[in-house]
Order: structure tokens, then C-alpha cells, then sequence
């Protein structure tokens, strides 16, 4: 009894001393763009004096610091509080103090709290509610996230969403301005609806392909893609499911389907993302192969050449990294008949890919799709916050940017050279890492995708008369402890 005592004053004692740890607050050197909350062991940070080192030996903490030290270069003021601390959950994590969250361990915030811990830190140039009437004239899974975006600004109330069932893709006017959104994996442009919009913004972007297009400035990129649905039930995905439905079956599918557990679990998109955390520095390489067909690829390589360079790869991988990779194709008929040696030796349905993803690698692999296309994988490692090696990219991503999102190969060889790189460098990695948390929570979110579209216009300092950008900003990942001493650090009082 006494020890079951003396068990509990050592617990309340405890409880008593987390719940009084400070804030420690870390400011950039620059203006600050936003605010960002991290919870962890802020022990190490409060022992921390302006010019002086981190303790690198503290492991976890090292981790921590790496994704603070991104945030800060990137220009975000930090608040780090300790995973334990009682004090938040009384405050309420202020909704429209934080731009971005990076609490894993934080389990007493609501659902509702994170909901708007993102949606109330938007562009200032937003002054009340637009209206947008949305015209959808194809069903293509390509559109989701598109629709998923519209969906989201809508149930945040910053505009408000009327629907339309015509036309031959998706066309948002938008306060007298005709927005069209092409997610096709190809870079041609619909000529016809060019004329009749004033922004065109397409997933496959290159500039040099549109040489023959008039009024190739309104052609802007759209950004990275994935299928992605939202968290809530979109009453309107049964409206248009039907009127797109061809058979009975279908329209009963139409009924079902935003109802979906299934949509909830492994399409939404929280369930689509995650911070990073601390894994091992494996590698992950599940592709599919294409069947083949007798078309020449149009000066992209064939179905069959893309298939092969995706033996290659995986055969280098596991050659080069053993049990710390995971590679090889998804099991299909035409995978058991000729790559029978190359298949995953994990599952890979929805639910177990989606875990693995979550679970087991930090550095990923992704190749290209038809039509030198940006597959959604890639866009889903950056949702997950991975470290990302890639075969070089055909067209533009808005602000994504080569060795601080991603690193490019061109051969088998580089390709395992480069997931070696940051398996090498831990520190590397885990900036890389966070610098894709950003870029997911910026750009690539539904909401911020479709938000960056409504908000663009090719008029301004920033542009020429042919409404080309003139210059982008350029950002730095943070190289090493000593930097924190650029930093100023502000304690609460007392």
C-alpha cells in the first residue's frame, strides 16, 4: 500500500512539474511569414543560449531541432512546447495563431482544433467571400483533387460554391474571371478553351511546348496530383456521380460511394498525410508495370521502355541496400508472367500500402508515368513528408524545388547513388523531410492548390507584360547546429 502510495505522489509531483514547462519560442532572422507549433522534450531547447551549439548527442532532440531549424530558414517563428504539457490543452491551442502543426505526440488536441489550424492562415490579399460557379463536364478520377479543394474552401466559408453540370472539364468562374483546370498527364493544351477562358492551369506544364499557342501566358501550372477526397461527406459527389452513371449499377455505386468507409480511410485527406517522424533510412520503390500496346510513345519512351527502366531501378535497389529496401512491382497478370523474380514481397492493396507508407521508409522512389507525366506518388511522399528521389521531371511544379524537395536520376546507377546520399545523411533528410511538410500544407493541400489559382494573377511587379514570373523566391535548408545562433530566443516570462 505504502508503495502504491508513494507511486502516486511521484506521478502527481510529475503531472505538477510538466504542466508549468515554458514555451520556448524561436524567431528567424527575416519577417516572419507564419507560426509553427512543435511539440517534443522542449528541455533541451530551454537549456539552449543565444551563441550557443545544440547538443548534438541528444538524439531525438537532434531530430527535433532539424525540423525546427527548416521552419526557421523557411521564416516561420517556432513555438515548441513539451509533448506533456498540460498548460496548451487549458488554452485551446489558439486556432488562428498557428499555421502549421507539428504536435504528433500532442494526442489532446481535438479533430475540430486541427481542422482550422490550417484554414484560418490564408493569404491576406482574401477579403470576404467570393463566388464561384464551378462547371464540371467530365467524371475522370483526375479531377478529384481539383473538386476536393473547391469542397474545402467552401465548408471553411471562404467561398461560396454553386454547381453546374456542363462543359467538357472544369471551368470555376470566379468574380467575372473564367479559371479552366486540365489534369491530364499529357502537355497539350486544349486550344479551344484557351480562347475562352483567362487562366488555363494545367498539371502538365512546359513552356516550351506551348511555342505554337497563342496566348500561352494565361497557361500556368497547376501543381503536383493525387487522388485525394475530403474528410466530410461532399453531398455534391452524389449529384455528380449520377449524372455521370451510364448503367444501374453505376448509379448505385454514384449513391454509395461518398458514404464509403473506405473513402474516409484511405482517400481522405487526413488520413493522405503525415509529419515526419524518426525511421531508418530505408527505401521504398513499389511501381506497376504497363501492359504493353504497339503505339511508339510519341517522342516519350514506350509502355515497354518504362516498364524495363522500372526493372532496372529495382533491381539496383535491392542490390544495393539488401533488407533496407522495399522494391519491386505490384503483382499483376503481366508481372507474373514476365517479372516473376521482381514482385513486392509485401502486400499491396490500398490499406497495407498506405501503412507501409506511414511506417516503414524515409527515403522514396518514384519514376515517370505516360507521356513523361509527375505520377501521384510522388505527390503522395510529399503529403507523408518523405525524403523524395526521382527521375528527372519533364514539367514545372510551382515552388518545388531539386535538392531541397527532391533529388532527380537519370540511370538506375544515380538513382541508387542518391537514395545512398540520404541514407548517409540523416540530417539531410530529415530537412528535406520537413521542407516537404511545408510544401504540402503551402501548395500541394486541396484547398491551397485550388486557393493559389483563385488568388493568381499574371499582373503585377512580380511580372512581365506576357504574364511570365519574373523571379521566384529562393529558400535554403538549414546545414548544421551552429546556425541556431542566427536565431534569437524568447522565453515566456517567469
Amino acid at each position: 500500500m505504502l508503495r502504491r502510495l508513494h507511486g502516486h505522489v511521484r506521478w502527481v509531483r510529475g503531472r505538477l512539474r510538466r504542466r508549468h514547462e515554458p514555451m520556448v519560442t524561436l524567431e528567424p532572422k527575416q519577417a516572419s511569414v507564419g507560426r509553427v507549433l512543435m511539440s517534443t522534450g522542449v528541455g533541451v531547447y530551454g537549456r539552449i543560449r543565444n551563441g550557443e551549439g545544440f547538443p548534438t548527442l541528444h538524439a531525438s532532440g537532434w531530430e527535433n531541432w532539424q525540423q525546427s531549424q527548416t521552419f526557421l530558414d523557411l521564416g516561420y517563428t517556432v513555438d515548441v512546447i513539451d509533448f506533456t504539457n498540460t498548460r496548451s490543452r487549458q488554452a485551446k491551442l489558439p486556432s488562428s495563431k498557428y499555421g502549421i502543426r507539428n504536435c504528433p505526440s500532442l494526442i489532446h488536441v481535438t479533430h475540430s482544433e486541427q481542422d482550422h489550424l490550417m484554414e484560418r492562415t490564408r493569404d491576406p490579399r482574401i477579403s470576404g467571400i467570393r463566388h464561384v460557379a464551378l462547371s464540371i463536364g467530365s467524371d475522370k478520377r483526375h479531377y478529384d483533387q481539383v473538386l476536393t479543394g473547391f469542397a474545402m474552401l467552401a465548408r471553411q466559408g471562404l467561398i461560396k460554391l454553386r454547381y453546374s453540370m456542363e462543359g467538357t472539364g472544369v471551368l470555376a468562374n470566379v468574380d467575372g474571371r473564367r479559371i479552366y483546370y486540365d489534369p491530364s498527364d499529357g502537355g497539350a493544351v486544349d486550344k479551344e478553351v484557351l480562347s475562352t477562358c483567362d487562366l488555363y492551369f494545367k498539371r502538365s506544364y512546359y513552356p516550351p511546348y506551348l511555342t505554337d499557342v497563342s496566348e500561352a501566358y494565361k497557361v500556368q501550372p497547376l501543381g503536383l496530383y493525387y487522388s485525394v477526397c475530403p474528410d466530410f461527406t461532399d453531398w455534391h459527389a452524389v449529384t455528380r456521380n449520377l449524372h455521370f452513371a451510364k448503367s444501374i449499377p453505376e448509379m448505385a455505386i454514384a449513391v454509395t460511394r461518398p458514404f464509403s468507409r473506405g473513402i474516409r480511410r484511405y482517400m481522405s485527406v487526413k488520413t493522405l498525410q503525415a509529419p515526419p517522424s524518426p525511421h531508418e533510412p530505408k527505401v521504398l520503390f513499389l511501381c506497376k508495370a504497363f501492359v504493353p500496346d504497339d503505339q511508339h510513345g510519341h517522342g516519350w519512351p514506350t509502355r515497354t521502355e518504362l516498364t524495363e527502366f522500372r526493372a532496372e531501378c529495382i533491381k539496383a535497389l535491392r542490390s544495393a541496400f539488401g533488407p533496407n529496401c522495399i522494391a519491386g512491382f505490384v503483382p499483376d497478370s503481366e508481372c507474373r508472367r514476365k517479372y516473376t523474380s521482381l514482385l513486392a514481397n509485401v502486400k499491396t492493396d490500398r490499406k497495407s500500402y498506405l501503412s507501409l507508407l506511414r511506417e516503414f521508409p524515409a527515403i522514396c522512389v518514384a519514376t515517370t508515368g505516360l507521356h513523361g507525366s509527375i505520377g501521384s506518388k510522388l505527390a503522395e511522399y510529399v503529403a507523408f513528408s518523405k525524403a523524395i528521389v526521382t527521375e528527372r521531371l519533364n514539367y514545372q511544379v510551382p515552388e518545388f524545388h531539386e535538392n531541397m524537395h527532391y533529388l532527380q536520376f537519370s540511370t538506375p546507377e544515380e538513382c541508387v547513388e542518391s537514395c545512398r546520399r540520404l541514407a548517409e545523411d540523416e540530417a539531410a533528410c530529415m530537412r528535406m523531410r520537413t521542407a516537404n511538410q511545408v510544401y504540402f500544407e503551402t501548395f500541394l493541400r486541396p484547398d491551397k492548390l485550388v486557393q493559389r489559382t483563385l488568388d493568381f494573377s499574371p499582373v503585377g511587379p512580380a511580372y512581365s507584360q506576357t504574364g511570365r514570373r519574373l523571379s521566384r523566391p529562393h529558400l535554403t535548408a538549414a546545414k548544421g547546429p551552429s546556425q541556431l545562433a542566427q536565431h534569437t530566443i524568447v522565453r515566456p516570462p517567469g
